[in-house]
């Protein structure tokens, strides 16, 4: 299955990164390595799930002005064949711009 047919069936963040990991792993120098950060946003529930690649942490923005950073994540990706991958997941709300 291709990745792009991966994230639009399945919409499962850490198998995504464990997949796009693997394919910087094996076609890049050692020395080269990828931070990102995907997410997915769900309007109905307003949940944001997300993983974070070495990227620095992005940062949501709550309806009332309020700051909340989005820590959880891992190490960059392509750095090592398995990258341990944890995804994190934060109530959007209503007007939140991340």
């Amino acid at each position: 299955m291709s990745l792009l047919a991966e994230i639009r069936n399945e919409f499962a963040i850490r198998a995504v990164m464990r997949k796009v990991n693997s394919l910087i792993h094996e076609s890049t120098d050692r020395e080269r390595f990828v931070t990102a950060f995907y997410g997915v946003l769900d309007h109905k529930n307003h949940v944001l799930i997300f993983s974070n690649a070495g990227h620095n942490p992005p940062i949501l923005m709550r309806r009332d002005g309020r700051l909340e950073y989005l820590l959880d994540g891992g190490v960059a990706l392509g750095c090592s064949r398995t990258r341990p991958t944890r995804s994190g997941r934060s109530r959007s709300g209503p007007a939140t711009c991340c």
